[in-house]
């Protein structure tokens, strides 16, 4: 059996009142460019689940972004 680990971005509108919806991102990286780019939209960042268990920043999801790249 094959486990794959992903990051889980919670997100909604930033209405209130907005149903949380979820992506999932295979890695770091893409997890912190699909947070870029909810920014930039009308969404809300709610959560970003880290692969291991437990939520994390977005600041250090970029340090895990920037520690793949090495």
């Amino acid at each position: 059996m094959l486990i794959i680990m992903t990051y889980i971005i919670g997100f909604s509108p930033k209405r209130v009142g907005g149903k949380v919806a979820e992506t999932t991102c295979p890695n770091a990286k893409e997890a912190l460019e699909a947070v870029h780019g909810l920014q930039a939209s009308d969404e809300t960042i709610r959560f970003i689940r880290a692969p291991w268990g437990g939520e994390i920043g977005v600041r250090e999801l970029q340090m895990y972004a920037e520690q793949e790249v090495k």
